[in-house]
């Protein structure tokens, strides 16, 4: 082979390691929806819990000391929700809401001994007003949001559920 085919083969073959190695970066990328769980600090064993919604099969109860706002865009608030089910059956899960576009994440479940699980992949999903899972929407519309920003601080969030006077109560 002379000089000119070999550096010609030479280039095609940077060429395309390159693209390769460009598809395969983009293949691997994670999507935008998914959260980065080195990012997450998980909240400590609560103490109290504040009932917020009940549905037929479950009541709901939020930790109001795992109550945080996170800074950026997205105006998410974190916290730990708690699921009583008729039977008595609790689950315990740490979760984000985004103010911004109405989504949730689940970033752990709670085990029994009082430690994290991790979500293998935790992705933000929509939040819907009817159907399972209404007290996310519950829990958005009626006290962390308002439009798309939080509605008040920590304090502010936990003194509306503990009064159960919701945004979006006629009443409040």
């Amino acid at each position: 082979m002379n000089k000119i085919n070999s550096d010609k083969l030479k280039y095609v073959a940077i060429i395309i390691g390159g693209l390769i190695a460009t598809i395969t970066g983009h293949c691997q990328e994670k999507p935008a929806t998914t959260a980065e769980p080195a990012a997450i600090t998980l909240p400590a064993a609560a103490h109290r819990f504040l009932d917020f919604y009940s549905s037929q099969q479950l009541t709901f109860a939020i930790d109001p000391d795992s109550i945080s706002i996170q800074s950026g865009p997205d105006n998410e608030v974190r916290y730990t929700l708690k699921a009583i089910s008729q039977q008595g059956a609790v689950n315990l899960s740490y979760e984000g809401i985004r103010c911004s576009n109405r989504q949730k994440i689940i970033y752990a479940i709670g085990n029994k001994d009082g430690t994290w699980t991790l979500t293998r992949t935790p992705e933000w999903s929509a939040i819907y007003i009817r159907g399972m899972n209404t007290q996310h929407a519950s829990l958005a519309n009626g006290y962390f949001c308002s439009g798309g920003t939080v509605a008040g601080k920590e304090a502010t969030i936990v003194r509306r559920i503990e009064s159960k006077k919701a945004l979006d109560d006629p009443e409040k």
